[in-house]
């Protein structure tokens, strides 16, 4: 339950920040949509194309990375599915060798009857 409660707040922190970052960054991304269309001769020197392109790498460089938490908080999660699912079918077998143990033990059977019941698992 701990790691369950650990990796869900983690995935709500990293969701959080990426909204966060995506609503920040909303003005940015229009200018620079803005400015990749622009034909007026300020935009269209070679040095202002350079800065627009390194703005737009930079900008996929945090969108990568934003994306890469988002992806390892899945990863995490699947990871603590994946161990719950893995408890609760040792638990199983677990009781059903219990059970097996117990009827071996201690018969179940009516008086008379074959021992059919001593290996039988519900």
């Amino acid at each position: 339950m701990e790691a369950m409660d650990g990796v869900s707040s983690q995935c709500l922190n990293s969701v959080g920040d990426y909204n966060a970052m995506r609503s920040g960054n909303q003005l940015s991304r229009g200018s620079l949509t803005q400015s990749q269309f622009d034909t007026s001769s300020f935009t269209t020197t070679e040095l202002e194309q350079l800065n627009l392109v390194n703005v737009a790498n930079a900008h996929h460089l945090n969108e990568s990375q934003a994306q890469g938490a988002l992806h390892a908080c899945q990863a995490a999660q699947a990871a603590v599915q994946n161990m719950a699912q893995r408890a609760a079918a040792a638990d199983e077998i677990n009781n059903a060798a219990f059970v097996q143990h117990q009827r071996s033990v201690f018969s179940s059977a009516p008086a008379n009857s074959s021992p059919t019941w001593d290996n039988y698992l519900p």
